[in-house]
């Protein structure tokens, strides 16, 4: 057997380059979960294999209709547009018994920078204020990722990613009432 000369592996130009066939590979795997404000995770969407933009993946998930009448989604800029698609309902208010027509749900999402523009001072305040709660969503999300299984590359079936990150969630879930429950103790 005689070693390739480098002539032989320089890579064809002209009409031999057409039979190249470039594929990339692609092991992305998203999931969107959906939290409190106390730091728990509630639900876990299926694990969809492929990238695909946020605001696709919730329309495919079909994850708004989903949501309970009257909460507050406060999502990131990969939700632009989220506010426009949902549908109006009354509401019943459990304290005062008054009924209200509204959204179905209050979307929230930063403001873009206008190309070639500045934000105007009051949504810069808006995007403050919303950064300042979705910490907390953010938090959850980190640490779920603590765990080596999540934070690095999924060498597992893609089929049990899903279970997994289920398993991962009710763990963080555990370990945030033992935090929550410590954390009453000490200040009571």
């Amino acid at each position: 057997m005689t070693p390739l000369s480098r002539a032989s592996r320089v890579r064809p130009r002209g009409e031999g380059a057409k039979n190249i066939i470039r594929v990339k590979k692609s092991f992305t795997l998203k999931t969107q979960l959906v939290t409190d404000g106390e730091h728990h995770i509630l639900a876990i969407s299926a694990a969809v294999p492929g990238k695909m933009h946020d605001k696709n993946l919730s329309d495919h998930l079909h994850t708004v209709e989903r949501l309970p009448d009257g909460c507050e989604a406060d999502a990131d800029k990969g939700y632009q547009g989220l506010a426009e698609q949902v549908s109006g309902v009354t509401v019943t208010d459990p304290q005062t018994g008054a009924e209200h027509h509204g959204p179905r749900l209050e979307g929230k999402t930063p403001f873009k920078k206008p190309k070639g523009k500045e934000l105007t001072q009051e949504q810069q305040a808006f995007n403050t204020h919303l950064s300042q709660v979705r910490v907390r969503i953010e938090h959850c999300l980190g640490w779920s990722k603590n765990w080596a299984i999540i934070a690095t590359r999924f060498r597992c079936a893609h089929r049990i990613y899903t279970a997994i990150l289920r398993t991962i969630c009710g763990l963080v879930n555990a370990q945030t009432q033992r935090w929550q429950a410590a954390k009453a103790d000490y200040c009571a």
